[in-house]
């Protein structure tokens, strides 16, 4: 696809590598929204306001603030919002401080319809930020991105593809997949699965349901050859991650899920 010449001359603010906090919230809803981004810089982290993110990374957050300043938002799709740009933020600095560089194929390079690739994907995790009601999912959402802008071996087709089934997923089977990361010593329950005889039948069907899903969309596996047709038939003692499923949990460092949170999930497969 033809693009437009990267050697020509840009702005000065467009070559600045800061992308600052503070003037993005204030951009995105005033004052208390500025506080509400600086709010989320951890103490130990001496980002100062303005992050020297490189100025690809930089132009693309600047970018979305602009799409963000354009469209209406409630009150709390804002936060949600200006959440997804902070950690998106802290994120690429944190890996930059780890001694990464962003990728350098054409990721942020411009494209025929003005956008870059980084901006489009951008835009698909902002809009998806917008619509989550389980805010757990945004450090993760965060995760993705911020992997896509280090990681060329996710292609701009690849990489919409893991956003919108990110986004399409519950927080419960995000616990799932980083429970199936390691499955060993959790006691899941082997072929077939009787629900019937547990004080919570209902709850342990939707958990199943959600597992039989993951497992339709090819993000989990198991050692049967034969399809599986009832979530009864799963032998979740030999659960494993499908290729694509890895890949999602490598992404998203879905690991980094608290304990608590999988060890929940896990008490009702067992």
């Amino acid at each position: 696809m033809a693009r437009r010449d990267k050697g020509k001359e840009k702005s000065p603010e467009s070559q600045s590598e800061s992308f600052d906090l503070t003037v993005a919230g204030t951009d995105l809803g005033g004052a208390v929204a500025g506080e509400f981004l600086t709010s989320l810089i951890p103490a130990p982290l001496p980002i100062g306001l303005g992050a020297a993110l490189g100025v690809g990374c930089t132009q693309t957050l600047r970018y979305l603030v602009n799409e963000a300043k354009n469209r209406f938002f409630s009150p709390r799709e804002r936060r949600r919002v200006m959440t997804i740009l902070g950690l998106i933020a802290l994120a690429i600095e944190r890996e930059q401080k780890q001694g990464r560089t962003p990728r350098d194929d054409d990721f942020f390079d411009r494209e025929v319809d003005g956008r870059t690739s980084a901006q489009e994907l951008g835009e698909a995790v902002l809009y998806a930020a917008r619509d989550e009601h389980e805010e757990r999912k945004l450090p993760y959402l965060a995760n993705l991105f911020t992997f896509c802008v280090f990681e060329s071996r996710f292609d701009q087709g690849t990489a919409n593809y893991m956003v919108k089934i990110a986004s399409s997923l519950t927080y419960r089977q995000y616990c799932i997949l980083a429970l199936v990361l390691n499955p060993s010593g959790a006691g899941l329950h082997p072929a077939p699965f009787n629900q019937s005889n547990r004080n919570d039948p209902f709850q342990v069907l939707s958990a199943l349901t959600e597992c039989f899903e993951l497992y339709r969309q090819d993000l989990i596996t198991f050692r049967r050859e034969e399809l599986i047709q009832r979530v009864e038939d799963m032998p979740l003692d030999s659960v494993s991650l499908h290729d694509s499923g890895a890949r999602l949990c490598l992404a998203m460092k879905l690991a980094t899920i608290p304990s608590e949170d999988v060890a929940s999930v896990a008490a009702l497969l067992k």
